[in-house]
């Protein structure tokens, strides 16, 4: 059936004419005028494989016209009448002749397809992107090839990118004029794509954006002449996928299949073509939708008070000043970010809502995380959610929030409090609680916020890098310090000048990757010999001793351990120094010395016959949210002799033997069910330096400590006991005289 379409078309191909070219040219030239006629259906229908053919000829196996090789390279990577021939004879011929000739593209050619010759040889080369300009279109064509990847990320990326496709075009290069207006494709995947142009031509004047405005003009010309690729980004412009595959785009053919016909998917296929059908999707659902209705232009936000960088709270850095809409507007408004306080922003992760005239929800945009921000104390950064999901058209208000925030020198946090859909909440609770610290209780801070409205709440978890990395705990201890968090979470003792109140119980689970091995128990001092290199095999007598009737592979053991000395490692390190005593001898100082060729990395489970470390909380979460981490969930050997695997009840058996003395580390619970790597968390609070916010606190604290306790067991930890917990309360209370 395939041969049988290939020969029809063929035929009808070959009764045609050829184009007309000028009797003054040269040979090589009425080639390429015959080969470009071809190519945009000048004088008669389109004919790809004809042009190709040309254009080959006229190359000559790299010896000929470098124009026309390069044009015929082009219509082989995207089987356009030649098939994808990048590893064959044929291409690999012509490329290597135009590296030897010194055409830089056949040599980035060469390189991308592991030429190690055209890799030298392209390295002895003048930049291509320095020399692109009007007379080197070669090196503009050369430089737009190596963009792997392309400039993305920062905003002087891309204004190099901009510059560099600019100069392109300039020099007569398509692929800048298109590289520098792609946008006006972008529009061709949503209702009412006019509209949208028009929407980036007012931008472009308003911001005399004259490189766009010349590209699209020369793209435009060209899509006049027939140039399908031009064409292909210009909304209600593109050529019909069936003329292009009637003239030997195979590409073209594949859209075909895309779109149901499972003839012109294997016509594609035999001839090597790639498609992306999921633009062709995406074009077909926006040309499926009904164009969204006009809607009336939104003012700015009020003008923020001018402002100089302060000490600020953490979750408090940061302000939004949302920019005026314009009528017809179907893209998300911009916002202006402010950086208020004193620190370097580096990374932010923001999320924008919007909501119809009785205040509902009916929007959310994806969370955008941007890097290499470098937003300075003081300055403000315009963040675009140009690409989000169209708004709909009931949406008249707006807020923005964010969900981590990370700081120079790379200290991130990671805010446990979901931004909440509600467009006056500071107006409506203006007092707020913000926390940090000990990654064990950020999921209970972030349910209790959304069962207990009375005030806005937030609490982070930290990640830090480099040699002097804290822990979560330990920065919220330094945080609360410095006056930035009216409380920190911690596993650790607190300082004598401060309050430690317990709020919960968690545990920390020890997750194995071993095939064959669905159940595996070990005691404390195998666990200890596995972390210090004692035992390097899993068929190790210890384990085995561990695990009598299991058949144990002769696999190495890969322990991977944190980075840094996480909460994690001290809960594991504390609870060793404790059930492994006279075998667990790592302990040095405040920090872990690992053994040299330990894996640093926490949960890293794809490897076979892995071992890490995680709080068994994140599981529970992770889960909850239809992850799943790749390893099993071993058991350790308690107090009582019993092999137990952490789950709610079992760390909740190890909490009931808590008692009004309580010490940091893993608790030494003698109940047969207890899981043993349980440990107490307190909520570290400095004493309140007025009576508002210590009452604010000793509000929060009664929650937690009364109905908020039936909120642990679902989030696979457990509460204190009653006589604790009542306790705890009464601590609590005297924050608030």
């Amino acid at each position: 059936m395939i041969r049988w379409l290939s020969v029809v078309v063929l035929v009808a191909c070959s009764s045609q004419q050829p184009p007309v070219v000028s009797a003054q040219s040269t040979p090589l030239e009425k080639t390429l005028e015959r080969a470009q006629a071809f190519e945009r259906g000048v004088n008669g229908p389109r004919e790809y494989r004809e042009a190709a053919r040309l254009y080959e000829q006229a190359c000559d196996g790299g010896k000929g016209d470098i124009a026309a090789c390069h044009r015929w390279i082009d219509a082989a990577l995207h089987t356009r009448g030649a098939d994808a021939k990048l590893g064959s004879s044929s291409m690999s011929i012509i490329v290597k002749a135009l590296c030897e000739r010194r055409d830089s593209l056949g040599c980035v050619l060469g390189g991308l397809s592991g030429d190690e010759a055209s890799k030298e040889a392209f390295r002895k080369l003048p930049d291509p992107e320095q020399d692109c300009g009007p007379g080197n279109a070669a090196a503009c064509e050369t430089a737009l090839a190596i963009q792997f990847p392309n400039f993305q990320g920062s905003t002087g990326a891309a204004a190099r990118q901009d510059d560099l496709e600019d100069r392109a075009c300039r020099a007569g290069v398509l692929a800048g004029c298109l590289g520098l207006i792609e946008a006006v494709r972008s529009c061709t995947y949503v209702p009412g794509a006019s509209r949208c142009v028009d929407k980036l031509l007012r931008e472009w004047k308003k911001y005399e954006s004259e490189d766009h405005l010349h590209a699209l003009a020369e793209a435009t010309t060209a899509c006049d002449r027939g140039d399908a690729k031009a064409c292909d980004i210009l909304p209600g412009r593109r050529i019909d996928a069936r003329v292009l595959c009637d003239a030997h785009d195979w590409g073209a053919c594949g859209e075909l299949g895309c779109l149901g016909d499972t003839a012109m998917t294997k016509l594609a296929e035999s001839h090597g073509a790639w498609v992306n059908c999921q633009a062709i999707q995406n074009r077909a659902n926006a040309a499926s939708r009904p164009e969204p209705p006009p809607r009336p232009g939104l003012p700015a936000d009020p003008s923020l008070p001018a402002f100089t960088p302060s000490s600020r709270p953490l979750f408090d850095t940061l302000a939004f000043w949302r920019h005026a809409t314009e009528p017809e507007e179907s893209s998300w408004p911009e916002f202006d970010i402010h950086n208020l306080g004193t620190r370097e922003i580096i990374v932010l992760q923001t999320t924008a809502y919007a909501y119809d005239k009785t205040g509902a929800l009916v929007a959310k945009t994806e969370e955008r995380r941007i890097d290499v921000l470098a937003l300075e104390p003081g300055k403000s950064f315009t963040n675009s959610y140009y690409g989000a999901r169209v708004l709909p058209a009931e949406a008249v208000a707006f807020s923005i929030c964010y969900d981590a925030i990370g700081f120079a020198p790379l200290v991130f946090w990671q805010d446990a409090i979901p931004c909440r859909a509600t467009p006056a909440m500071t107006a409506t609770v203006p007092r707020a609680i913000d926390g940090a610290g000990s990654s064990v209780q950020r999921w209970f801070h972030a349910a209790a916020a959304q069962a207990f409205t009375g005030l806005r709440l937030h609490y982070g978890f930290v990640t830090t890098f480099g040699s002097a990395a804290l822990s979560s705990s330990q920065m919220g201890l330094a945080e609360l310090a410095a006056g930035s968090v009216a409380f920190a979470g911690t596993e650790t003792a607190p300082a004598p000048d401060a309050v430690g109140i317990p709020i919960l119980v968690g545990s920390l689970a020890v997750l194995y990757n071993l095939s064959g091995v669905d159940k595996l128990q070990l005691s404390p001092a195998t666990l200890a010999r596995i972390y210090q290199h004692d035992i390097t095999t899993w068929n190790d007598r210890a384990i085995a001793a561990d695990n009598p009737g299991v058949k144990l592979p002769a696999r190495p053991i890969v322990a991977y351990h944190d980075a840094h000395d996480s909460d994690e490692t001290q809960q594991l390190a504390s609870y060793l120094e404790r059930a492994a005593r006279g075998v667990w001898r790592l302990k040095s100082g405040a920090a872990l010395t690992w053994p040299a060729g330990a894996r640093s990395a926490v949960g890293i489970l794809s490897e076979d016959g892995a071992i890490s470390y995680a709080n068994f909380a994140d599981l529970i979460h992770e889960r909850s949210i239809g992850l799943r981490y790749s390893g099993k969930v071993a058991r350790i050997r308690n107090r009582s002799g019993k092999y137990v695997e952490p789950t709610a009840e079992s760390t909740a058996a190890a909490a009931r033997e808590l008692t009004g003395k309580l010490a940091p580390g893993a608790l030494d619970a003698r109940n047969p069910a207890a899981y043993p790597i349980s440990f107490p968390s307190w909520m570290v609070v400095a004493r309140p330096s007025d009576r508002g916010s210590g009452v604010a606190l000793a509000t929060y604290l009664a929650y937690l400590l009364g109905d908020g306790q039936r909120l642990l067991p679902a989030l696979g930890l457990a509460p204190l006991p009653p006589g604790v917990a009542a306790a705890a309360r009464a601590q609590a209370a005297q924050l608030a005289p």
